[in-house]
């Protein structure tokens, strides 16, 4: 059961990963990372950018 749900809690940490992959590349990637001063603030501006191009509240 213990390795069930070490199993389950790496597969699940691993999900976010896959959902940022389009937001990797390119210009914009670039600019908030020159930007940003830590990594999660950089993904959070992508994150934002995405959000305005698709014009949607949720990634």
């Amino acid at each position: 059961m213990k390795k069930y749900v070490i199993t389950l809690l790496l597969a699940c940490s691993a999900l976010p990963l896959t959902a940022n992959a389009a937001l990797s590349w390119g210009a914009e990637r670039n600019i908030c990372f020159k930007q940003e001063k830590t990594i999660p603030m950089a993904y959070d501006c992508l994150a934002k950018k995405r959000m305005t191009a698709t014009g949607s509240s949720t990634l």
